[in-house]
């Protein structure tokens, strides 16, 4: 996969349209970020915002603006065997996708930008390889075994309270807490985290201790009391005691097992 050219947010006046009976010698990646009419095989299709669309080699390519300005990334590129790529990602080209988490498409094409518009001696390779990760990643969102999870509008917020509680596993997290971080409620939250992640919120903090928990008696030398601290707890034992039913081992044991001075 090559990338060619690309950018991003690319700003049309209404009346924007384009016609391109043949399209493209090479494959065409729009982020449509503003409301679109496209025409494939003839029909009319709503593109709504942060719709996606991969276009074929020489596929026609007819669009334009729905009222207001016409908002949107693209990038242009050679993919050898790019049939089969797409085809073995169940990506259909030439069709409008709607994306409800789009973050990780916004993180992916920082990230390539990034290294367009560099001098940096690898940015041809880093380029390449990006693309192909975010399609690797856009495969996952239009998946069907996977399309209640993604779809969900929520999901893209829940990804990143999960972020921050495996980041802050000393905080004393609540449902209530986490629930407000996303102007949820309670029992709401809880319903959608324990299907988004198999796991319930709160189960979900313990995990974020112990994995923390583990990582500092694997590569330190913190005494007990101190670890429950960092982890959240508020006395050692109550640490020793969910820890062993967690692990199967008290936290000595573990170290004892693990540490690397």
């Amino acid at each position: 996969m090559e990338l060619l050219r690309m950018g991003i947010d690319g700003l049309h006046e209404p009346g924007f349209q384009v016609s391109r009976p043949n399209g493209y010698p090479h494959y065409l990646f729009l982020l449509i970020k503003t409301p679109a009419v496209f025409i494939i095989n003839n029909q009319e299709f709503k593109a709504n915002r942060n719709s996606v669309i991969i276009y074929d080699i020489n596929s026609p390519h007819h669009y334009y603006a729905d009222q207001g300005h016409y908002i949107n990334d693209w990038i242009h590129f050679h993919a050898y065997n790019g049939q089969e790529f797409f085809k073995n990602l169940h990506i259909p080209l030439n069709t409008l996708l709607r994306i409800y988490d789009d973050s990780f498409i916004y993180e992916m094409l920082k990230l390539i930008a990034h290294e367009y518009y560099s001098v940096n001696t690898k940015r041809q390779q880093t380029m390449n390889l990006l693309l192909q990760a975010m399609f690797v990643k856009l495969s996952e969102v239009i998946s069907k075994e996977e399309a209640q999870i993604y779809t969900n509008p929520h999901y893209g917020n829940l990804i990143k309270l999960r972020k921050e509680i495996y980041s802050n596993p000393q905080m004393d997290w609540t449902v209530s807490l986490m629930a407000g971080k996303l102007n949820l409620c309670n029992a709401y939250l809880q319903k959608i985290y324990k299907e988004t992640f198999g796991v319930s919120c709160i189960a979900d903090v313990v995990n974020s201790r112990i994995e923390y928990a583990k990582e500092i008696l694997a590569e330190t030398t913190t005494p007990i009391n101190k670890i429950a601290s960092l982890c959240g707890y508020n006395n050692d034992v109550h640490f020793m005691r969910q820890f062993k039913k967690y692990v199967g081992v008290t936290p000595t044991d573990y170290r004892r097992h693990t540490y690397r001075a």
